[in-house]
């Protein structure tokens, strides 16, 4: 904008004022001078009456609205407002056309761009996430979901981390205390002690200890097998009777008259592993499911949908193997994951 335009006002007063100054000044000389009447003003010289004439001139054409003329490109009608191309390939001068061009990122097609209004002029715009999400542009375009819509995202165990596996271990030994009854020994890693006389059939330990009372059934006895080491002993045949562990392997042990631990006891273990979810705002949580329990994710301790499920914790020299198992467009397939122990 002219210093004009932008004291239209200011220039307009001062010419005022010049013309009131001539005809104060015609005053006054004619009280003196009665020749002073024959000078005329029938031309304006003040150079600010003609700018005024330009100001309103270019006030009026500003009030036009602007004539954009159409332009066709490759049979498509384009409205052009920049003279320089918006994207160039390194190296080269010709603009890219994300209609014509070749893709500008490996692997994704330009039209995917374009359909949901994404740019993809930077260098890792593959790489980028729109929609804050916690995956990038490409991961959604091959899980065929919507990049510009955060409740739209890929399976989110592609971002789901172990951060460690927690083991709580139980070791339980026994000894004859008469026909129909035995004594079972019981301590775990919670530091917790106590024997208790368990009769054949019935759930133990009778005990008000989170997690441990009526957890266990004796169901029998076992004679003269192969206990650890080889060793030919007798044992006692237990169900664990958490709903997890059933129509497991694991719901059946037996305990040993003697057992491979220190103090003849036979050990069983509860795992659990803690995760991680990498995305949809969810980095700063964790959460612990344990081996043979469904979950959801986002995790939820309330869903009602568990798609996945632990499958196994398994202890591999100094690393656990953790499989997770979850159905994929109507398809059973599972993931393994490694945490070190």
């Amino acid at each position: 904008m002219s210093w004009i335009e932008e004291n239209y006002e200011k220039a307009a007063l001062g010419g005022a004022v010049a013309i009131l100054a001539g005809v104060a000044a015609l005053s006054f000389i004619g009280k003196d001078d009665v020749s002073a009447k024959a000078l005329s003003f029938d031309r304006n010289d003040d150079p600010s009456v003609e700018a005024l004439a330009e100001v309103s001139s270019v006030l009026e054409s500003r009030s036009a609205p602007a004539q954009i003329r159409e332009k066709i490109v490759s049979g498509r009608e384009v409205d052009l407002f920049v003279g320089q191309a918006l994207y160039v390939k390194e190296g080269q001068s010709t603009a890219v056309d994300l209609y014509d061009s070749e893709n500008v990122h490996q692997g994704i097609a330009n039209a995917w761009w374009r359909k949901y209004g994404i740019d993809p002029g930077y260098v890792n715009s593959a790489d980028r996430d729109y929609d804050k999400d916690g995956f990038t542009n490409r991961e959604e375009f091959v899980a065929k979901t919507n990049p510009a819509d955060s409740s739209a995202y890929p399976n989110p165990i592609a971002k789901l981390e172990p951060q460690g596996v927690e083991v709580f271990k139980m070791q339980m030994r026994w000894s004859i205390f008469n026909a129909d009854q035995i004594t079972l020994y019981y301590q775990d890693t919670k530091k917790r002690r106590f024997n208790e006389r368990v009769s054949v059939g019935d759930a133990f330990f009778a005990r008000d200890e989170e997690g441990i009372k009526g957890r266990f059934t004796l169901v029998g006895k076992v004679e003269d097998q192969a206990g650890p080491g080889g060793r030919v002993q007798d044992g006692y045949e237990i169900k664990d009777n958490t709903p997890r562990y059933k129509g497991e392997d694991r719901e059946k042990f037996t305990v040993w008259r003697r057992g491979d631990k220190p103090g003849g006891f036979t050990e069983v273990q509860d795992l659990s592993v803690e995760f991680r979810l990498k995305a949809l705002d969810k980095d700063n949580e964790s959460f612990i499911v344990s081996e043979f329990e469904t979950f959801s994710l986002p995790y939820d301790q309330n869903a009602t949908e568990r798609p996945y499920r632990v499958e196994s914790i398994d202890p591999r020299g100094d690393q656990y193997i953790i499989t997770v198992s979850y159905s994929e467009e109507g398809v059973k397939t599972s993931k393994e994951f490694i945490v070190s122990k």
